[in-house]
């Protein structure tokens, strides 16, 4: 279920970034929010899944300038703000289940 909701936040989030010029700080972040909700449900197929439709979107329409829109700056410091904490805690990597 988290993976189907960040993959759709993800989706929903770059198309509404790259059509709507007034909010696209909001929804370009929210893209990356969607992304760090689908790695942290699944790992890197979020990655994946969401990147495989958005690309064949972009080539299919030669619309290889919307990937300027996204905010990579700051949104790529959130991504990694939202997922890296998570890999030392996550149950495989805890000191309790080396044993």
């Amino acid at each position: 279920m988290a993976l189907v909701l960040g993959a759709t936040l993800c989706m929903v989030a770059f198309h509404i970034n790259v059509v709507e010029a007034a909010s696209r700080s909001r929804w370009g972040h929210l893209f990356f929010v969607g992304l760090a909700i689908g790695i942290l449900a699944k790992g890197p197929v979020a990655i994946v899944l969401t990147s495989i439709p958005i690309f064949l979107w972009l080539l299919m329409g030669n619309r290889w300038s919307s990937l300027a829109f996204l905010p990579r700056k700051t949104g790529i410091p959130v991504l990694a703000t939202l997922t890296l904490p998570w890999d030392p805690m996550a149950p495989g990597n805890c000191a309790y289940s080396q044993r």
